[in-house]
């Protein structure tokens, strides 16, 4: 196991041993899958593999989440932050409805919003 994956597996269990809710927004899984699927394209998995590990997306303990100001608000930072898609600017969104820390692995969500909000959280 890397340190990333050893970091990421230590903040789970921790949410989990804590029994905190995690949300997502439904882009979330749709990114994951796709993210997979181009890993497989280029022969970095196998479709055993990417099938694998959907399915343990699926069991993930996540609670997938809307609002009806979510897709005007990533409009809004998106726009804020002259962003050329609005996708990581719903997770923030999400985040900024709910309350919810936003924890990712993605330097660059990370450094576009940390200075608009506290709530983002490098992992």
């Amino acid at each position: 196991m890397t340190e990333e994956e050893s970091s990421v597996h230590a903040y789970w269990q921790r949410w989990i041993d804590e029994q905190r809710t995690i949300i997502c927004p439904a882009l979330l899984t749709f990114e994951v899958t796709n993210a997979l699927h181009q890993q497989w394209r280029h022969n970095l998995l196998t479709s055993a593999t990417v099938e694998q590990l959907i399915n343990i997306l699926n069991k993930l303990p996540m609670q997938v989440q809307t609002h009806p100001e979510l897709h005007l608000r990533a409009a809004l930072l998106a726009r804020q932050l002259q962003l050329g898609a609005s996708y990581d600017a719903h997770y923030v969104a999400l985040a900024q409805l709910f309350g919810a820390e936003l924890w990712t692995l993605d330097a660059r969500l990370y450094r576009r919003f940390s200075g608009i909000t506290s709530l983002v959280h490098l992992v």
